[in-house]
């Protein structure tokens, strides 16, 4: 099976050893890039084409709507999710219409990252086997 090739780009450096340490425990994915600004994320994203990006909404400087227009703007084809505290944010890219694959709440960050990634990988296997 393919390692799913994950970026995280959050400004909490709590939240972010959190993140890394949950997605260290699972067998099918491996974290290729971090980042705690939205302008290092778009240097750091091109060098390790990550195949999901979870983006922090709410960072200082460029926050993550903006880093992830820049994204895709630079050619990025990595599934986005965002990850915010502030429920608003899934509307506010949607309103920017910037394509991104969700939104998860920092609040469920582990139950809805962990059903997120079982989707895409899963759909990922199917893809693969049709091949």
């Amino acid at each position: 099976m393919e390692m799913l090739k994950v970026m995280v780009v959050d400004d909490n450096e709590t939240f972010l050893r959190a993140a890394l340490l949950m997605l260290s425990s699972l067998t099918n994915v491996t974290v290729v890039g971090t980042a705690n600004t939205g302008a290092s994320a778009v240097l750091t994203v091109q060098q390790r084409q990550p195949d999901l990006i979870l983006m922090d909404v709410n960072m200082p400087g460029m926050n993550g709507l903006a880093t992830a227009a820049r994204m895709r703007e630079a050619g990025v084809t990595a599934k986005i999710v965002f990850v915010s505290m502030d429920s608003s944010t899934e509307a506010q890219a949607r309103a920017l219409g910037l394509d991104f694959y969700g939104f998860i709440p920092k609040a469920d960050f582990y139950a809805g990252l962990k059903r997120l990634l079982d989707e895409l990988i899963a759909w990922r296997n199917l893809c693969g086997a049709a091949r």
